[in-house]
């Protein structure tokens, strides 16, 4: 069986709201056979359980559904109520897992909630992820499963059945956000997905939008999903309906892209992919008929495909903390639709710059935008020289021992992008060693990342600095920026190890855009 075949059967599985257990068993048995044999867009994730009560077969249920949002999860499970041993002894089969995610699961009788707050504070101050749930936040929920019959048989606190729902809606948001595997992007269809009807057999006011589905997709697109549209329709006839339909909740406003015409939905995916410069694997597609469904998941394996009606239990826009930035993604995405209307008039891509008005402020690193520089490390790739990812206690230390961390924020006539780039500077005595160089990709192409570049070493030569090294750590997804040292004056010093060394003389005379206005933190 190939791998898509795999995630198919998954996906299939996900679909169902009769899953089983033994089903979900059966179906994590087959994973055994594909370690290591994942596609390039999957996360990998260690996860561990530790309980006072039976937890046999929670493990396998969770690894299934982390597959389904393109995770590859390892899970640890530990001895029934050996938590408080497995957590004080550092020798324990915990610690040698090394988890990037402990779900504490206690049931509250019987246990000293003092002392289980001491053991999640010491798991933390190892730097370890936790999640504690309580059983009476799990009977709040699944009451009707909770301290059944299956209590006397292994002391199954909470019922078999309730695994698969109780997996999808209290674990794998949980770790999502961990893996970072967040979607970013909902395509959906329109005809019997956003409204009840077909647009071009139906008379307008036969038309009957759905309002709650819109409601639902409209919070997604206040925290930061963007939006597209994929449908086989009549364009002006569909536009007609988003526009001036009374019961309409989304507008083509809130939209970024709009692929509506009779071309294969595969061919329009591709396009949606490309036009909005983010993965397919960002991607969540919605869509009544289960053919195109299926087309689309038989197609492109990494994105999640989903009925409408599955779309408020979807997990996969979860994450952890919120930015200014994150907030503000769709609507900046759709601001992008009216850029490249403006750059189609211009033959010159020069000449459309200079119409942008670019404005870029650059700043040091503080607690104001700290969460979002980390934001920045973790979830960039495709500009990204190093890919080097830090927490905001990484950076936070870095800065403490000396290191320089700036990020730059961008806006034009059409609207404000917010913080995009990112640079990490180590000091050497009279060298700058460039840890960290990554731009968002929606900023990419106005010549802003060699403002950035400017600064620093402008910044370098005021400190008396004679020559600032950066590297090139390649990926999978950054060869973008491959030549971005070579092409802007860095000399290679050394290639080791599949990673490139440049060093640039701070003697040398070193150009910025002249349609660029730059301001700085203190100006």
């Amino acid at each position: 069986m190939q791998f898509n075949e795999l995630q198919l059967k998954v996906s299939n599985l996900m679909a169902k709201s009769d899953g089983s257990v033994a089903d979900y068993l059966a179906l994590a048995e087959e994973l055994f056979n594909y370690v290591n044999k994942q596609p390039h867009y999957f996360r990998k994730i260690k996860v561990a359980f530790l309980s006072n009560f039976t937890l046999q077969g929670l493990p396998e249920v969770f690894k299934v559904q982390a597959m389904f949002h393109n995770i590859w999860a390892e899970t640890y499970l530990g001895g029934y109520d050996q938590y408080v041993q497995d957590i004080l002894n550092t020798e324990s089969e915990l610690y040698k897992f090394k988890p990037d995610l402990v779900y504490l699961l206690l049931d509250e009788i019987s246990v000293d909630k003092n002392q289980i707050s001491d053991l999640v504070t010491s798991l933390s101050s190892k730097g370890f992820k936790i999640k504690l749930i309580w059983g009476s936040e799990i009977k709040d929920k699944f009451g009707d499963y909770w301290y059944t019959k299956y209590k006397e048989l292994g002391d199954l606190r909470l019922a078999p059945q309730a695994f698969p729902n109780f997996v999808n809606q209290e674990l794998v948001s949980e770790v999502v956000a961990v893996s970072g595997a967040t979607k970013k992007c909902l395509v959906v269809d329109l005809d019997n997905t956003l409204w009840q009807g077909i647009v071009g057999e139906s008379d307008y006011n036969e038309i009957k939008p759905k309002q709650d589905l819109q409601r639902y997709i409209l919070e997604l697109y206040n925290k930061g999903i963007i939006l597209a549209v994929n449908s086989r329709n009549n364009y002006n006839d569909s536009i007609n309906v988003i526009e001036k339909h009374p019961d309409m909740i989304l507008r083509k406003n809130n939209f970024a892209v709009l692929k509506i015409n009779w071309e294969d939905k595969a061919r329009n995916m591709i396009e949606l992919a490309s036009e909005l410069n983010v993965g397919l694997d960002s991607f969540v597609f919605i869509d009544d008929d289960s053919f195109q469904r299926e087309n689309i998941k038989n197609r492109f394996p990494e994105i999640a495909v989903l009925s409408p009606e599955k779309l408020k239990e979807y997990a996969g826009f979860n994450s952890f903390a919120l930015t200014e930035e994150d907030k503000k993604r769709g609507q900046m995405y759709a601001e992008e639709g009216s850029r490249k209307e403006l750059q189609s008039s211009f033959a010159d891509v020069g000449d459309f710059l200079k119409q942008l008005n670019l404005v870029v402020r650059i700043e040091s690193v503080n607690n104001g935008n700290l969460a979002r520089a980390s934001q920045l490390t973790q979830k960039t790739n495709q500009f990204n020289l190093t890919t080097r990812r830090y927490l905001e206690e990484d950076i936070t230390s870095r800065i403490n021992n000396g290191w320089k961390a700036w990020v730059l924020g961008a806006k034009d006539k059409f609207g404000d992008y917010g913080i995009v780039g990112v640079c990490m500077v180590e000091p050497k005595n009279n060298v700058w060693r460039i840890d960290s160089f990554l731009f968002s990709c929606r900023i990419l192409g106005r010549d802003i990342e060699k403002v950035f570049l400017s600064y620093i070493l402008v910044q370098a030569k005021i400190f008396g600095v004679n020559f600032v090294l950066g590297e090139f750590i390649p990926t999978a997804k950054n060869q973008l920026c491959r030549d971005f040292y070579s092409s802007n004056g860095f000399s290679l010093t050394e290639e080791n190890d599949n990673i490139a060394f440049y060093k640039y003389n701070l003697d040398q005379p070193y150009k910025v855009p002249d349609f660029i206005k730059i301001t700085y933190e203190n100006s």
